[in-house]
């Protein structure tokens, strides 16, 4: 979102050109404390994206098969449906699993409720959103930029709106599904072993997902 905003990538590479042009950086870049954040599912990993946003000054509204009254208390985040979310907010951020119900979940009809010049930015799974009507939004500008760390196919084909763009939509950016730092990556291995371990030793793991077996 950050880099979306700020555009990032693009300014580093108007420098490494030669290109110092200020006033063309101020005219293109953006600040998010005084925009509104729409964020569908509000899980662990949407609610830490929440604490963030809120330490931006931004506005969070939220959309989630489950409220979090206890959020929207501590931190006032605001629950609104679907409709509402997308119509509301300055951006986009999806935080659900991929699932039957939520493939293909943001479409044509959804982008088309986007505020005018918004951004989406999805680090959850490339097939919640449908490309093709996204990448039409971008290029005709009903939407002001994306950040995306994952896509439908992966690596991208031929087949892909968004396959070898080059120097098209700079207010576009793709990460090659890398939600996790490398020295996170290693925590988790770590930790996944550290539970075998305490498996293979008799004592209960530290994330056990089916806590019923315990009583067993």
């Amino acid at each position: 979102m950050l880099s979306v905003f700020r555009r990032v990538p693009q300014m580093d590479r108007h420098v490494r050109e030669g290109r110092y042009d200020i006033e063309m950086a101020f005219s293109i870049t953006l600040d998010i404390y005084p925009l509104t954040l729409g964020i569908i599912g509000l899980g662990k990993i949407g609610a830490e994206v929440a604490k963030r946003a809120k330490c931006f000054g931004m506005k969070v509204l939220y959309h989630d098969a489950i409220r979090r009254q206890d959020l929207e208390k501590e931190w006032g985040l605001q629950y609104v449906l679907m409709e509402e979310l997308l119509g509301s907010s300055d951006v986009v951020t999806i935080h659900t699993p991929l699932t039957p119900e939520t493939r293909g979940m943001i479409g044509k009809r959804e982008i088309s409720l986007m505020k005018n010049g918004a951004v989406i930015v999805n680090t959850a799974r490339g097939p919640i959103i449908q490309e093709q009507p996204l990448y039409e939004a971008l290029v005709e500008g009903r939407l002001g930029g994306a950040g995306l760390s994952v896509l439908s196919e992966e690596p991208p084909t031929p087949k892909s709106p968004f396959y070898k763009l080059g120097d098209k939509l700079p207010n576009v950016i793709f990460l090659p599904h890398t939600g996790a730092a490398i020295n996170t990556r290693r925590l988790i291995a770590l930790t996944a072993a550290e539970d075998v371990i305490a498996v293979l030793e008799g004592r209960q793991p530290k994330y056990l997902l089916n806590k019923e077996v315990l009583s067993r």
